[in-house]
């Protein structure tokens, strides 16, 4: 009993006065155990999201019941893709004989379906899911010869590529060239339309680079132009050009994060000057990426007491051909305006401050992007603040219409 209570008392004699460690972890060590741990925690949370998504997909083929293998699965991520996926349709002849699955949502595919035209050899159906999560979790299940889609690179990270589809395409939305796409946009695609021979050169330099080689370029007009080419007829010819435009890009290297007060009322002085009207058109990945930069324009507009029209329409079809200039960046709306005016004015803010916030594929290009060797032709470029404000306040005189064929 007492030697019992002798060893307690030392026992709480050890917790009062520290004794020498019988184990010890040095910094190094303890480090690498530390990071391997953060990895492994990382890797599982992964691997659960996978599995989220692979379950997701799951459930939607039981509930959907597509379960046939399709000719064609068309994906369109939203309805502002319309025209690209309806170009599409009237370049193949509108007729595709075959079964084949449209994603999307409900309303682009009744417009879809009134351009193409009925065969009884050729059978759509429809999966009506409008949000990309749930529609690339859909697509992990589905079968076919071919996946035709336009999203590249925003969330192509969802696109785990399966062998139950054979040919992954990928069809253009834009004239722009593919320097300052995200790196890795169209490695996972077999097939990519492109709109211009030099996309198509830098794309081919890209897979040589990376060692895809097996994968097929064709070199094909902008498919939603080939819309556009079928409504333009007798439309707009006569219309009031009374617009000035403002459609800047997303992101943070876009028109809007250069917009000041004293930018916006240089640019409401020459529209009241010349009897024309403010519109503005951001890019509609801007009402994702930069919604408070683009709160920050309306509330600069709003302050200095400047009404400004929000174009917000899906096609920015029938703004462009009423616009008598564009105040625009390096952006492929400067196309699309040169291609429905035959007399364009166009002023593309090039300021000089960029910021590399993310890995874009010119930094494997030697060669500068298309827009650069273009637009100082048939653009005002304006690289400062003050010589955009010299800009307006001079004549501006039409440019040179961009000749298509030549691209």
């Amino acid at each position: 009993m007492e030697h019992t209570r002798i060893k307690f008392s030392l026992a709480k004699f050890s917790i009062v006065i520290p004794v020498d460690a019988l184990a010890y972890i040095d910094p190094g060590t303890g480090s690498a155990i530390a990071g391997i741990s953060w990895i492994g925690l990382i890797f599982i949370l992964l691997m659960l999201n996978d599995l989220l998504h692979r379950l997701v997909g799951f459930f939607l083929f039981i509930r959907l019941r597509k379960f046939a293998r399709y000719d064609s699965i068309f994906h369109i991520e939203s309805a502002s893709y319309f025209e690209t996926f309806a170009g599409y349709l009237i370049s193949k002849g509108n007729s595709f004989p075959g079964k084949h699955l449209v994603i999307c949502e409900k309303s682009t595919y009744d417009r879809l379906m009134v351009i193409q035209c009925d065969n009884d050899n050729c059978i759509f159906q429809h999966a009506n899911i409008n949000d990309l999560y749930y529609q690339c979790a859909l697509i992990r299940f589905l079968s076919g010869k071919e996946l035709i889609t336009t999203t590249p690179s925003l969330n192509y990270k969802y696109f785990l590529k399966t062998k139950r589809i054979s040919t992954w395409t990928h069809i253009t939305h834009s004239m722009s060239d593919v320097h300052f796409y995200k790196c890795l946009p169209f490695d996972h695609f077999d097939r990519i339309y492109s709109p211009t021979k030099a996309m198509a050169e830098n794309i081919e330099i890209l897979n040589n680079i990376r060692g895809n080689r097996n994968i097929e370029i064709i070199q094909e007009k902008l498919f939603y132009y080939q819309y556009w080419d079928t409504i333009v007829e007798g439309y707009g010819i006569n219309c009031n050009k009374d617009i000035l435009l403002l459609a800047p890009s997303w992101g943070i290297n876009s028109l809007l994060y250069k917009l000041t007060n004293e930018l916006c009322y240089c640019i409401m002085s020459y529209a009241t000057r010349n009897g024309l009207k403010v519109h503005m058109r951001p890019h509609p990945q801007s009402y994702v990426s930069d919604k408070n930069q683009l709160n920050i324009v309306m509330n600069i507009f709003s302050t200095i007491g400047i009404h400004i029209n929000y174009d917000v329409k899906i096609s920015p079809y029938d703004v462009l051909l009423k616009t008598n200039i564009l105040i625009s960046d390096f952006s492929g709306v400067v196309y699309d305006y040169h291609y429905l005016n035959s007399n364009p004015k166009v002023i593309c803010l090039a300021f000089e401050n960029h910021i590399l916030n993310d890995l874009n594929e010119n930094i494997f290009l030697e060669s500068i992007s298309m827009e650069e060797k273009i637009f100082k032709k048939h653009a005002y470029i304006v690289h400062s603040k003050k010589q955009f404000i010299s800009v307006l306040n001079s004549e501006i005189k039409a440019s040179t219409k961009i000749k298509f064929k030549g691209l």
